[in-house]
C-alpha cells in the first residue's frame, strides 16, 4: 500500500535581519529561507528513495515566534491534518535537526505527535544537493548563522557604547545630534547595522533608549557603564 506523505518545514525568525514572516505559498517561502528550502529538498529525496513507497501530497511550513528556540507554535499548524495523521491516512515527515546534533530540538512537537498517536516519520539532517552545492550541510549552516549572530551582537554593543560615550561628551544645543554624528564619523564608528551615523539616526537611537536630552552624565549599555 502506497503512503501519502505531508512534509513539515519550519524555521526561526532572525530579528536583526528583520526576518519575521514567510509567504503562504511554499515556493516563495523556500526562496526566502535556506532552512525551508533545505527541508523541502531533504523530505522530497527521502520520500523518493528512502521511505516506504508513496508520494508527497501536501506540506506545512511556518516560522516560529522565538529567534533562539523552537516553541509549541508548530502544533497549531497541524490542526488541519490531525485526523488524517491519526487515522494513518497520511504520514507527517519532518527533519529532526536534533538527531545526533544539539541544533533546534522540537521537543513540544515530538511530544505532541507521540502522545496523540499521529503517524509520522522523523528523518536525519543529512546533506543534500542544494543551491549549487553537491552536499549542502544544514548543521554547518546553523553554526555559521550562530557565528554571524554573535558578530552582529558584538557590533551592536560596540555601536551603542560609542554612541552613548559621544552623547555624554556633547552638551545640549541645536546642533547636538549632528555634532555627535560627526564625532562618531571622525572615529570611524558605524551604527548598529554598520552604516554611517547621521543627526537623524543619532536622535532616533537616543530617543529609543530614553536618552534624547541626556548629556555629560552616566549612560549605560548592557553591562557597561560609560561615565
Amino acid at each position: 500500500m502506497r503512503r501519502n506523505y505531508i512534509g513539515l518545514y519550519w524555521t526561526l525568525p532572525v530579528t536583526w535581519k528583520r526576518f519575521y514572516y514567510l509567504p503562504d505559498d511554499l515556493d516563495p517561502a523556500a526562496a526566502r529561507s535556506t532552512t525551508i528550502r533545505y527541508q523541502r529538498e531533504r523530505v522530497r529525496r527521502w520520500v523518493d528513495t528512502d521511505g516506504a513507497p508513496g508520494e508527497l501530497v501536501d506540506h506545512i511550513h511556518y516560522i516560529d515566534v522565538r529567534p533562539d528556540r523552537a516553541t509549541d507554535v508548530g502544533i497549531g499548524y497541524l490542526a488541519s491534518v490531525v485526523d488524517q495523521l491519526r487515522s494513518k491516512e497520511r504520514t507527517l515527515v519532518y527533519v529532526d535537526f536534533a538527531d545526533g546534533t544539539p541544533w533546534r530540538p522540537q521537543r513540544a512537537l515530538k511530544k505532541y505527535l507521540f502522545e496523540n498517536d499521529l503517524d509520522h516519520e522523523s528523518i536525519q539532517p543529512d546533506r543534500v544537493p542544494l543551491d549549487g552545492k553537491p552536499d549542502f550541510d544544514i548543521i554547518k549552516h546553523f553554526a555559521d548563522w550562530k557565528l554571524r549572530h554573535g558578530e552582529h551582537q558584538e557590533r551592536h554593543q560596540r555601536a551603542l557604547s560609542e554612541l552613548f560615550a559621544a552623547a555624554a561628551s556633547v552638551p545640549a544645543g541645536s546642533n547636538r545630534y549632528a555634532a555627535i554624528a560627526e564625532m562618531l564619523h571622525d572615529r570611524r564608528e558605524g551604527t548598529t547595522t554598520g552604516k554611517m551615523w547621521t543627526a537623524a539616526n543619532v536622535e532616533q537611537q537616543l530617543r529609543r533608549h530614553g536618552l534624547k536630552t541626556s548629556s555629560a552624565r552616566s549612560l549605560s549599555v548592557g553591562s557597561a557603564i560609560i561615565a
